[in-house]
């Protein structure tokens, strides 16, 4: 239920970056793009660890799409979003390239969000609508992966070009044993 209280706030987040703000990295410069608090304080929850949120997230993807259990895809290519070398906060050309990708991550995960909410809208009580509302959980979670900044930066080192399904089983894998 928590990831459904914080799916509107992502929506929200993604219209608000649509009519411009800013986001502290958290080193007190500012950027061009604003977040939820909620997504930029390190205290992203009651698990703090951004491992964590990327395997809550991967989980949540399997459930909605089983064929990405085989093959897991990176989220940035899930959404169509230009991978990147990590960026360096002192950098000032990268910062605005780093501004320039949060507002395309922000524009893809919104239209995904607009369209599931628009259809949860539409369909009346019942597996239809279940099934979109766990879209919009998985999407929340693989949002939050995106735009935390704590989290996205971990994100970015272990899974880069890296093979995403091994980097799953080292970071993931014991968590799994135990729910099986």
């Amino acid at each position: 239920m928590l990831w459904l209280g914080a799916a509107a706030y992502i929506s929200v987040a993604i219209v608000a970056l649509m009519f411009g703000g800013y986001h502290s990295r958290g080193k007190g410069e500012a950027s061009g793009v604003k977040l939820p608090e909620h997504l930029v304080s390190h205290d992203v929850g009651s698990y703090n660890e951004p491992e964590h949120h990327i395997c809550v997230a991967y989980e949540a993807l399997f459930q909605l799409e089983p064929k990405y259990h085989t093959s897991p895809p990176n989220f940035y290519k899930l959404l169509n979003v230009p991978l990147t070398s990590p960026v360096l906060a002192d950098d000032s050309n990268n910062d605005s390239d780093q501004d320039a990708r949060l507002r395309i991550i922000m524009a893809r995960l919104e239209g995904k969000m607009h369209k599931l909410f628009s259809e949860r809208r539409s369909l009346p009580q019942g597996p239809g609508r279940d099934k979109v509302v766990k879209a919009i959980s998985a999407w929340n979670k693989i949002g939050l992966v995106l735009l935390n900044h704590s989290i996205r930066d971990v994100y970015a080192q272990k899974f880069g070009e890296n093979d995403v399904g091994k980097v799953l089983m080292k970071m993931c894998g014991e968590r799994w044993e135990k729910q099986t």
